[in-house]
């Protein structure tokens, strides 16, 4: 936590300056402020154990992933979304993510289901299953929602 102090003209007094220092015009006034800032590549920020992931410091994960699975996360986001949930692609992957089994054999054979699939394998039931197989160009930044 650190405190940020604001000087301010005293009301109807001129901007704050030497003059004023040496008793001349009206003495200035201060605000004081405080912020509690936090550098989310700072590896040294503690995290209180009991503050929600939500509002954790973020770290950028740059990974790819294939593009019938991005298309998979889209259709899981509408679906979601559909239901009354209103999320996002990362949100909807955090959560999942902390719902991931830590079992290391329930994640080895996730593994292998992953490695042996085939495009076909990311379709949901009632999706045309071309919407996971053609290439569908997308800007950078949050989706558009549609209705489910």
């Amino acid at each position: 936590m650190i405190s940020v102090v604001r000087w301010e003209p005293a009301p109807g007094g001129k901007p704050w300056s030497r003059s004023a220092e040496r008793g001349e015009g009206a003495p200035p006034t201060y605000h004081m402020t405080d912020l509690c800032l936090v550098k989310a590549y700072d590896r040294f920020v503690a995290i209180a154990p009991t503050t929600r992931l939500r509002d954790c410091p973020e770290d950028q994960v740059g990974l790819s992933i294939p593009r019938p699975l991005n298309a998979r996360l889209d259709a899981l986001v509408q679906r979601v979304t559909a239901a009354g949930e209103n999320t996002s692609r990362k949100e909807l992957l955090a959560a999942l993510l902390l719902e991931a089994s830590e079992d290391p054999r329930a994640l080895a054979e996730a593994l292998r289901r992953y490695r042996t699939a085939e495009a076909r394998d990311v379709a949901i039931p009632g999706v045309p299953e071309e919407e996971f197989l053609e290439h569908q160009e997308h800007r950078p930044g949050p989706r558009p929602r549609r209705g489910g």
